[in-house]
């Protein structure tokens, strides 16, 4: 009733596990994923407090396939500059609109990275598990100064590990990556620098 779970895993071995919730685009809210990785093993149970579910925007229209590269600002102040011929939903879904919102600071922050890294934003996007054959281009708004590095990954639907880094930088305004650089999987957008 309180919303908590309780799974036995007879473990040999720690294990990383991905606890997921699936977008809700109808009713009254449109609800992203709720992503978050738990490293499970040992005895005792792990209490990862309460996931955090983002509100989506209501979303932008997809662009019409043909039109060549675009700039689709998909909110929070996330623009990502994409081929939408080049776009495939997820199995089972279809690509109608595009929608961003910015995770708040506190649960970002408690992402793993790699040793020495930061969190700067994560963004939940939509549509959740779609793909791209060609990189989509980042700018996200930030008061970083200009020059300073960043990495842009994305967080992997099953386990939630990270994708390899796309290289990046800030233009005191803005955190971007090269022209022909970008991800290629819409789920969590973790930028760290």
């Amino acid at each position: 009733m309180d919303g908590r779970f309780r799974f036995d895993l007879p473990l040999k071995t720690p294990v990383q596990v991905l606890l997921k919730t699936p977008e809700q685009l109808t009713g009254t809210r449109r609800l992203g994923a709720a992503m978050f990785p738990v490293n499970v093993g040992g005895r005792g149970p792990i209490d990862v407090g309460a996931l955090f579910v983002p509100n989506l925007p209501a979303g932008v229209p997809l662009p019409a396939a043909g039109s060549g590269r675009q700039v689709v600002s998909v909110g929070d102040g996330l623009d990502l500059s994409l081929d939408p011929a080049h776009l495939k939903a997820a199995p089972g879904h279809v690509l109608m609109h595009l929608a961003a919102r910015r995770l708040p600071g506190a649960r970002a922050a408690a992402l793993r990275l790699p040793a020495g890294e930061r969190v700067v934003a994560v963004y939940a996007l939509h549509p959740f598990g779609a793909t791209s054959d060609s990189p989509i281009g980042l700018r996200a708004p930030s008061t970083l100064a200009a020059g300073t590095a960043v990495k842009f990954r994305t967080m992997g639907e099953l386990d939630g590990t990270l994708s390899e880094p796309v290289p990046g930088r800030a233009t005191g305004r803005h955190l971007a990556t090269d022209l022909s650089a970008g991800i290629t999987h819409l789920t969590y957008l973790v930028i760290s620098r």
